[in-house]
């Protein structure tokens, strides 16, 4: 699984882009647990209870990540910072 973060999520990861192997699917919560444990600078802004309430964006193959749906070990996670408008 190919992660590349954007924004701000890039400043606190420290790190552009990751390569996770995983074996089997996940879904977006566990993802987010896990990369609050490889890269604890993004614990100030992710926790174990979501995103979606942080307004933090996924995106699956360049598609809106939907909570129903598992992610597989091809996939290219997209983790984009909450939309400031005006």
């Amino acid at each position: 699984m190919k992660i590349r973060f954007y924004g701000m999520l890039r400043d606190y990861a420290g790190v552009s882009e990751l390569s996770l192997r995983l074996n089997g699917e996940i879904s977006g919560d566990e993802l987010l647990r896990m990369l609050v444990e490889r890269l604890p600078g993004l614990r100030e802004v992710l926790d174990s209870a979501g995103m979606e309430r942080l307004g933090i964006v996924i995106l699956v193959g360049n598609k809106p990540y939907d909570n129903r749906r598992l992610i597989g070990d091809e996939a290219v996670v997209d983790i984009l910072p909450p939309a400031s408008g005006g």
